[in-house]
């Protein structure tokens, strides 16, 4: 079973810049009031949907008599899902007049997301918001095609705000009561146990140790990549030897991340995005919020680069009565790395260089570099790692979109716009891996401290090449 599908992985929207100025508050386009309008992705060749068979589906779970969709249009945003904002005017039923709404529906591409179906994602987000988190109200879901053509979900619309840049600039005004409140929030979540809420289709898991289960599937979703990744097996050795003591499961969300934060005026509106909710430890979801490359540029507000610990820990221990344990959000942190290192590889697989518009996916798998930096910065060497070893290899990334199908892609994107930022990202990797083509080849082999000595002194070399502000940041 993939490990996506095990509940393992995920795969991710971006680098967590949401879904634009969040349900489309403020950006959508009149497309009129005539009933069912064809409402198409804003995607390169994406086929226009028509909302009519919606219509008896929203009056029925409204108890509506009748219902007219009078405005829509796609969201921006997101890569495994595409966004669809309405508004309806019911005749009667739970909310009469008029009212608004989000769809959500399978990525344009065709690609069906990981994750949960809609019918479950649905129960979880009930047990959430019965446990008074606040989550959108889902209306109706069904895992079928029969409808629409594609699983769907239909979620009552938000005011609000998920851009990471814009919540991370909050960080100096407000960052610390958001921070409390997000940790108060995540305790209440941590609260819900697989004994005491029974969530259908969400199976308590058979391996008592979440830690030992997450190294698992992990490991099994790398090794059918591909390529030469020794950063990344020694950062799986090192979980391996460092799990901590067994923790009783609870309630994740499990991408609880920047991007997945909706403000409003500054402070916490909603909590997005519950289709990788499984039963884990809860430092999985601190350990992923914590993690680096969540932060931005704000190293020093580790909480999603918005919040500091102090402010994250008084709300979490208001909540929770708990104290946060070193060791084991250390653990969290590694493995939040490797895991996100993971899906970026994922991600770099649906490049093509034919296809401009895949560039962000090559793109992506090239942040590997950083986030081995990442991994062997918080691993040294110890007493457990003498038989950790590794033979010589072709390149540490070998695996990567090539620097010269990554030029192609771009010169076929800058066709339609010269100024196209990620474009211009990519000639510029490309052109650095030209010049210092020795150290993508660069062979090496060792064991314990000379291994990892090797393996950081290539990853620095590779960051030159990927990203130079990343390695000058951190030189500074």
């Amino acid at each position: 079973m993939p490990a996506d599908e095990a509940g393992g992985l995920i795969e991710s929207d971006g680098w967590g810049d949401g879904w634009g100025d969040g349900w489309g508050l403020g950006s959508l386009d009149d497309v009129g009031a005539q009933e069912g309008a064809a409402i198409g992705d804003h995607s390169a060749g994406a086929a226009a949907l028509s909302l009519e068979p919606l219509k008896p589906i929203l009056a029925q779970a409204l108890g509506a008599a009748r219902v007219v969709i009078t405005h829509a249009d796609a969201l921006p945003g997101g890569s495994l899902h595409q966004h669809i904002a309405f508004d309806i005017r019911a005749d009667g039923g739970r909310y009469p007049g008029d009212s608004a709404w989000v769809l959500r529906l399978p990525a344009s591409d065709g690609r069906a997301p990981s994750g949960h179906g809609p019918g479950l994602e649905r129960a979880v987000m009930k047990a959430v918001r019965s446990a008074g988190l606040p989550v959108p109200e889902v209306l109706c879901a069904d895992d079928r095609v029969d409808a629409l053509g594609h699983p769907f979900l239909v979620m009552r619309r938000a005011h609000g705000q998920t851009d990471s840049r814009a919540v991370t600039a909050l960080c100096d005004a407000a960052g610390d009561a958001l921070a409390e409140r997000v940790g108060a929030q995540m305790a209440r979540l941590h609260r819900i146990t697989p004994d005491q809420v029974d969530i259908a289709g969400l199976k308590a898991p058979v391996d008592p140790d979440p830690a030992r289960r997450r190294i698992g599937d992990l490991r099994a979703a790398l090794d059918p990549l591909g390529g030469s990744y020794p950063a990344l097996d020694w950062g799986l050795s090192w979980l391996a030897d460092h799990c901590p003591d067994r923790a009783p499961y609870v309630l994740t969300h499990r991408d609880w991340r920047t991007g997945n934060l909706m403000l409003r005026e500054g402070a916490l509106e909603q909590i997005l995005d519950w289709e990788f909710a499984d039963w884990s430890d809860g430092y999985e979801d601190i350990g992923w919020l914590s993690a680096p490359c969540w932060c931005f540029t704000r190293r020093d507000r580790p909480l999603g680069g918005f919040g500091a610990w102090g402010a994250f820990a008084q709300g979490y221990w208001a909540q929770s009565g708990e104290g946060l344990d070193p060791a084991r959000l250390h653990f969290w942190q590694v493995l939040a790395l490797v895991r996100w290192a993971i899906i970026a590889l994922r991600q770099g697989q649906r490049f093509r260089p034919s296809q401009g518009a895949s560039l962000e996916f090559g793109l992506t798998a090239w942040r590997l570099p950083e986030l081995c930096w990442e991994i062997l910065q918080r691993t040294p060497p110890d007493g457990d790692v003498g038989q950790r070893s590794a033979t010589a290899h072709a390149g540490m990334f070998e695996g990567l979109p090539a620097p010269a199908d990554l030029r192609r892609a771009a010169l076929l994107r800058m066709q339609g716009d010269a100024r196209d930022g990620l474009a211009r990202n990519a000639l510029g990797l490309a052109d650095r891996a030209r010049r210092e083509n020795g150290a993508l080849l660069g062979a090496f082999e060792g064991t314990g401290n000379d291994l990892h000595a090797a393996l950081v002194a290539q990853t620095r070399a590779w960051l030159a090449i990927s990203n130079p502000r990343y390695l000058a940041d951190l030189e500074r």
